[in-house]
């Protein structure tokens, strides 16, 4: 966060106008506490004065403001949900191997921490991600760090090639997005 920026600008409640309510001259704008979503925020705002919104006793700020006051901490215990051995084939984004993998579930991956500003409490819980047990390699291999699927009963294990991977929808939109910017059309360039 940018210490010289005005307070206004930081304000949970700000909203920039467009490029053309900028070209117009209307470019600060507030959105009232009951825009819940984004559609609702840009439909709802209105424009304000900065200057007077320098002294709103309504500002909430969008970053987080240190010092915080914490008045509790409330630890989540670990999720371990979906248990279950399936067979799965797996490729490490790492490497170019196809591996036969058993789907054990979803596993504590990362934690996050949130301030709930109703309570004060700080609240530390964990993000799960799937977790594949790796035979060949003696280890868990975690979802995000790989391609993988499930092997159907009566299925071969097949390899999951760079073809595999781009003919997935969500990395065509990305190659689709990023055409243009002179990025890698191979797998290793997004």
């Amino acid at each position: 966060m940018n210490k010289e920026e005005k307070r206004y600008r930081r304000c949970f409640y700000y909203e920039i106008g467009s490029m053309s309510e900028i070209k117009s001259g209307h470019v600060n704008f507030c959105v009232p506490e009951e825009a819940k979503t984004l559609g609702d925020r840009w439909k709802m705002k209105k424009e304000i004065n900065p200057e007077i919104c320098e002294t709103c006793e309504r500002y909430k700020s969008r970053f987080i403001e240190f010092p915080l006051t914490i008045k509790g901490l409330e630890l989540r215990n670990p999720e371990y949900w979906n248990t279950s051995l399936k067979p799965v084939r797996i490729r490490p984004c790492d490497g170019e191997k196809t591996y036969f993998g058993i789907y054990l579930g979803e596993f504590p991956r990362y934690m996050y921490a949130e301030l709930n500003e109703k309570t004060g409490a700080l609240e530390v819980s964990t993000l799960t991600n799937p977790g594949i047990y790796v035979p060949e390699l003696k280890k868990i291999v975690f979802g995000d760090e790989s391609w993988w699927s499930e092997i159907k009963p009566g299925e071969d294990i097949k390899d999951i090639t760079d073809e595999t991977i781009r003919n997935q929808w969500y990395m065509k939109l990305l190659e689709d997005i990023t055409k243009g910017e002179g990025s890698k059309s191979d797998i290793e360039g997004f």
